[in-house]
């Protein structure tokens, strides 16, 4: 019996000895819980900071320090890639978003950053995939359904996208950027005076919105009204003078009212702001064509190139063939398009460039532009397509049959392509 009393106290004592044991445990456990919690808020709230105050580098530096330490952070992975969509890293952005989304698949704010990121990667399948996710979740998402519109309207879906960005406006009718989104469908289906009238609205509801200001100004252009244009895009550029977009915008309009001088300059503008700019290249490429530095534009057309913009292959070449040096031009498009995937490289406008090759007959080319069943992008390109085959009949001295040409070019009424007004200033050179 006294055997069993000890045996029993023994057991008392350990079990006793197991909980404080246990219960220390849970204490370090829950302290040790709480630091990191403390930690990784800190980390955290300095990421934050580097936010806020513009220093995305810093803070994705600070973001990288979080997902380290503490990979399960949502939060940190999405920030992350807000940062990095920010800075133009679009692939990692993808990635950082969809780390996020593995930890919390509902997440309507990375479902919508990874669908802008692939927007702004040039994966408009991708994007419209994300975009479609967001209005399951929340079907009149304004922001979802204007990007979803954009991404339709560049994947060759113009009824798709016009009917996502009136959705949209039917939600909110004074949503500015949905007003916005609506103009610059507009001018992209020639209905420049429409376009001009979205704009004029959104400025009655925000007289600075800078977006609209150079909307109408770019639009004013196209439609001839080279004053109203200058106004409208001097105005935007005094709002927002570090916007590469601004200068590019007015010297665009001065292009197409031939005042290259100042067209140039605002390009060299641009180019302080941000030396890596392909469409700064590519434009100073069709100032300096027009006014016959024709070395100079074949450098910035080929400037444009290497940044990836595949037009400047297409316009490298063509300067090289007015030049009259056709095997030249068929080596600008091979040594062009062999910096780009072999997928990029067959996307339009690469059936242009292998025309300007002699890889394609004037047959294939407008086959291959008529290829696309939307209207409002088949339009477009055969604008393309019927002003650089009047750019070859030209070069082969045969004047009437490019005449025709640069007419058909005319008349698509695509005002908002670069080809038109090109075309516009051929036909007057030869007196029409």
């Amino acid at each position: 019996m006294l055997f069993g009393n000890s045996e029993f106290r023994r057991n008392l004592v350990l079990a006793a000895l197991g909980l404080v044991v246990l219960a220390m445990m849970v204490i370090v456990f829950l302290a040790v819980k709480e630091l990191r919690a403390r930690d990784r808020n800190r980390l955290m709230a300095k990421a934050y900071a580097s936010e806020k105050a513009g220093n995305d580098t810093e803070a994705i530096t600070e973001f990288t320090t979080v997902v380290e330490q503490y990979p399960d952070t949502e939060s940190a992975w999405f920030g992350r890639g807000f940062a990095r969509l920010k800075t133009k890293d679009y692939t990692g952005a993808v990635d950082d978003f969809s780390r996020a989304l593995e930890i919390d698949p509902k997440d309507l704010g990375a479902l919508d950053g990874r669908g802008a990121a692939k927007y702004q990667n040039e994966d408009m399948s991708g994007a419209i995939s994300d975009f479609d996710r967001v209005l399951e979740l929340k079907p009149d998402e304004i922001s979802a359904l204007n990007e979803r519109g954009l991404a339709k309207e560049k994947n060759g879906d113009s009824a798709g996208a016009m009917a996502d960005i009136e959705h949209a406006l039917e939600v909110n009718p004074q949503s500015v950027a949905s007003i916005d989104n609506h103009g610059l469908l507009l001018v992209h289906r020639g209905d420049l005076t429409g376009a001009i009238a979205d704009y004029t609205q959104t400025l009655k509801l925000d007289p600075k919105h800078t977006l609209a200001l150079r909307g109408r100004g770019i639009a004013r252009a196209y439609n001839g009204d080279i004053k109203g244009a200058m106004a409208d895009l001097t105005a935007a550029i005094s709002q927002d003078p570090k916007n590469v977009a601004g200068y590019l915008e007015r010297a665009s309009a001065q292009e197409i009212g031939g005042d290259y001088a100042s067209a140039m300059a605002d390009l060299d503008l641009a180019m302080k702001i941000d030396a890596k700019n392909s469409s700064t290249f590519f434009h100073q490429g069709l100032v300096d064509r027009a006014i016959g530095s024709r070395a100079a534009a074949i450098k910035e057309f080929q400037e444009a190139a290497k940044l990836g913009y595949a037009y400047g292959v297409v316009w490298s070449a063509a300067v090289q063939m007015e030049d009259g040096h056709r095997d030249l031009a068929a080596r600008e498009v091979t040594d062009g398009l062999s910096q780009f995937s072999p997928a990029k490289a067959a996307k339009w406008p690469g059936p242009i460039a292998q025309y300007l090759k002699g890889s394609l007959t004037q047959e294939q080319l407008l086959a291959e532009a008529n290829k696309s069943t939307d209207k409002v992008e088949k339009l477009g390109r055969l604008c393309e397509v019927w002003f650089f085959m009047g750019l070859s009949q030209k070069a082969d001295r045969n004047f009437a049959e490019a005449k025709k040409s640069f007419e058909q070019s005319v008349a698509t009424e695509r005002k908002s392509y670069i080809e038109y007004n090109e075309a516009r200033v051929e036909l007057g050179q030869m007196g029409q």
